[in-house]
């Protein structure tokens, strides 16, 4: 799961969207960093699963 290997702790589930945060409840220096190779990579993953053929419609995600 890309979550543990970016060490991204999910926050809270508002509606559809997670809020998620590195550096807590442990600090780290590269939190930062995490976070946007963990968005990176799920952006990744996303194209990819589009590209499969599906029976519903593709997915869309928004990085914030």
């Amino acid at each position: 799961m890309l979550c543990v290997e970016h060490g991204i702790e999910k926050i809270i589930k508002i509606g559809d969207c997670y809020m998620a945060a590195c550096g807590v409840p442990v600090p780290c220096s590269d939190h930062a960093h995490r976070v946007v190779a963990f968005a990176a990579a799920a952006l990744r993953e996303l194209i990819q699963y589009n590209r499969e053929p599906h029976d519903w419609p593709q997915l869309q995600v928004r990085v914030g």
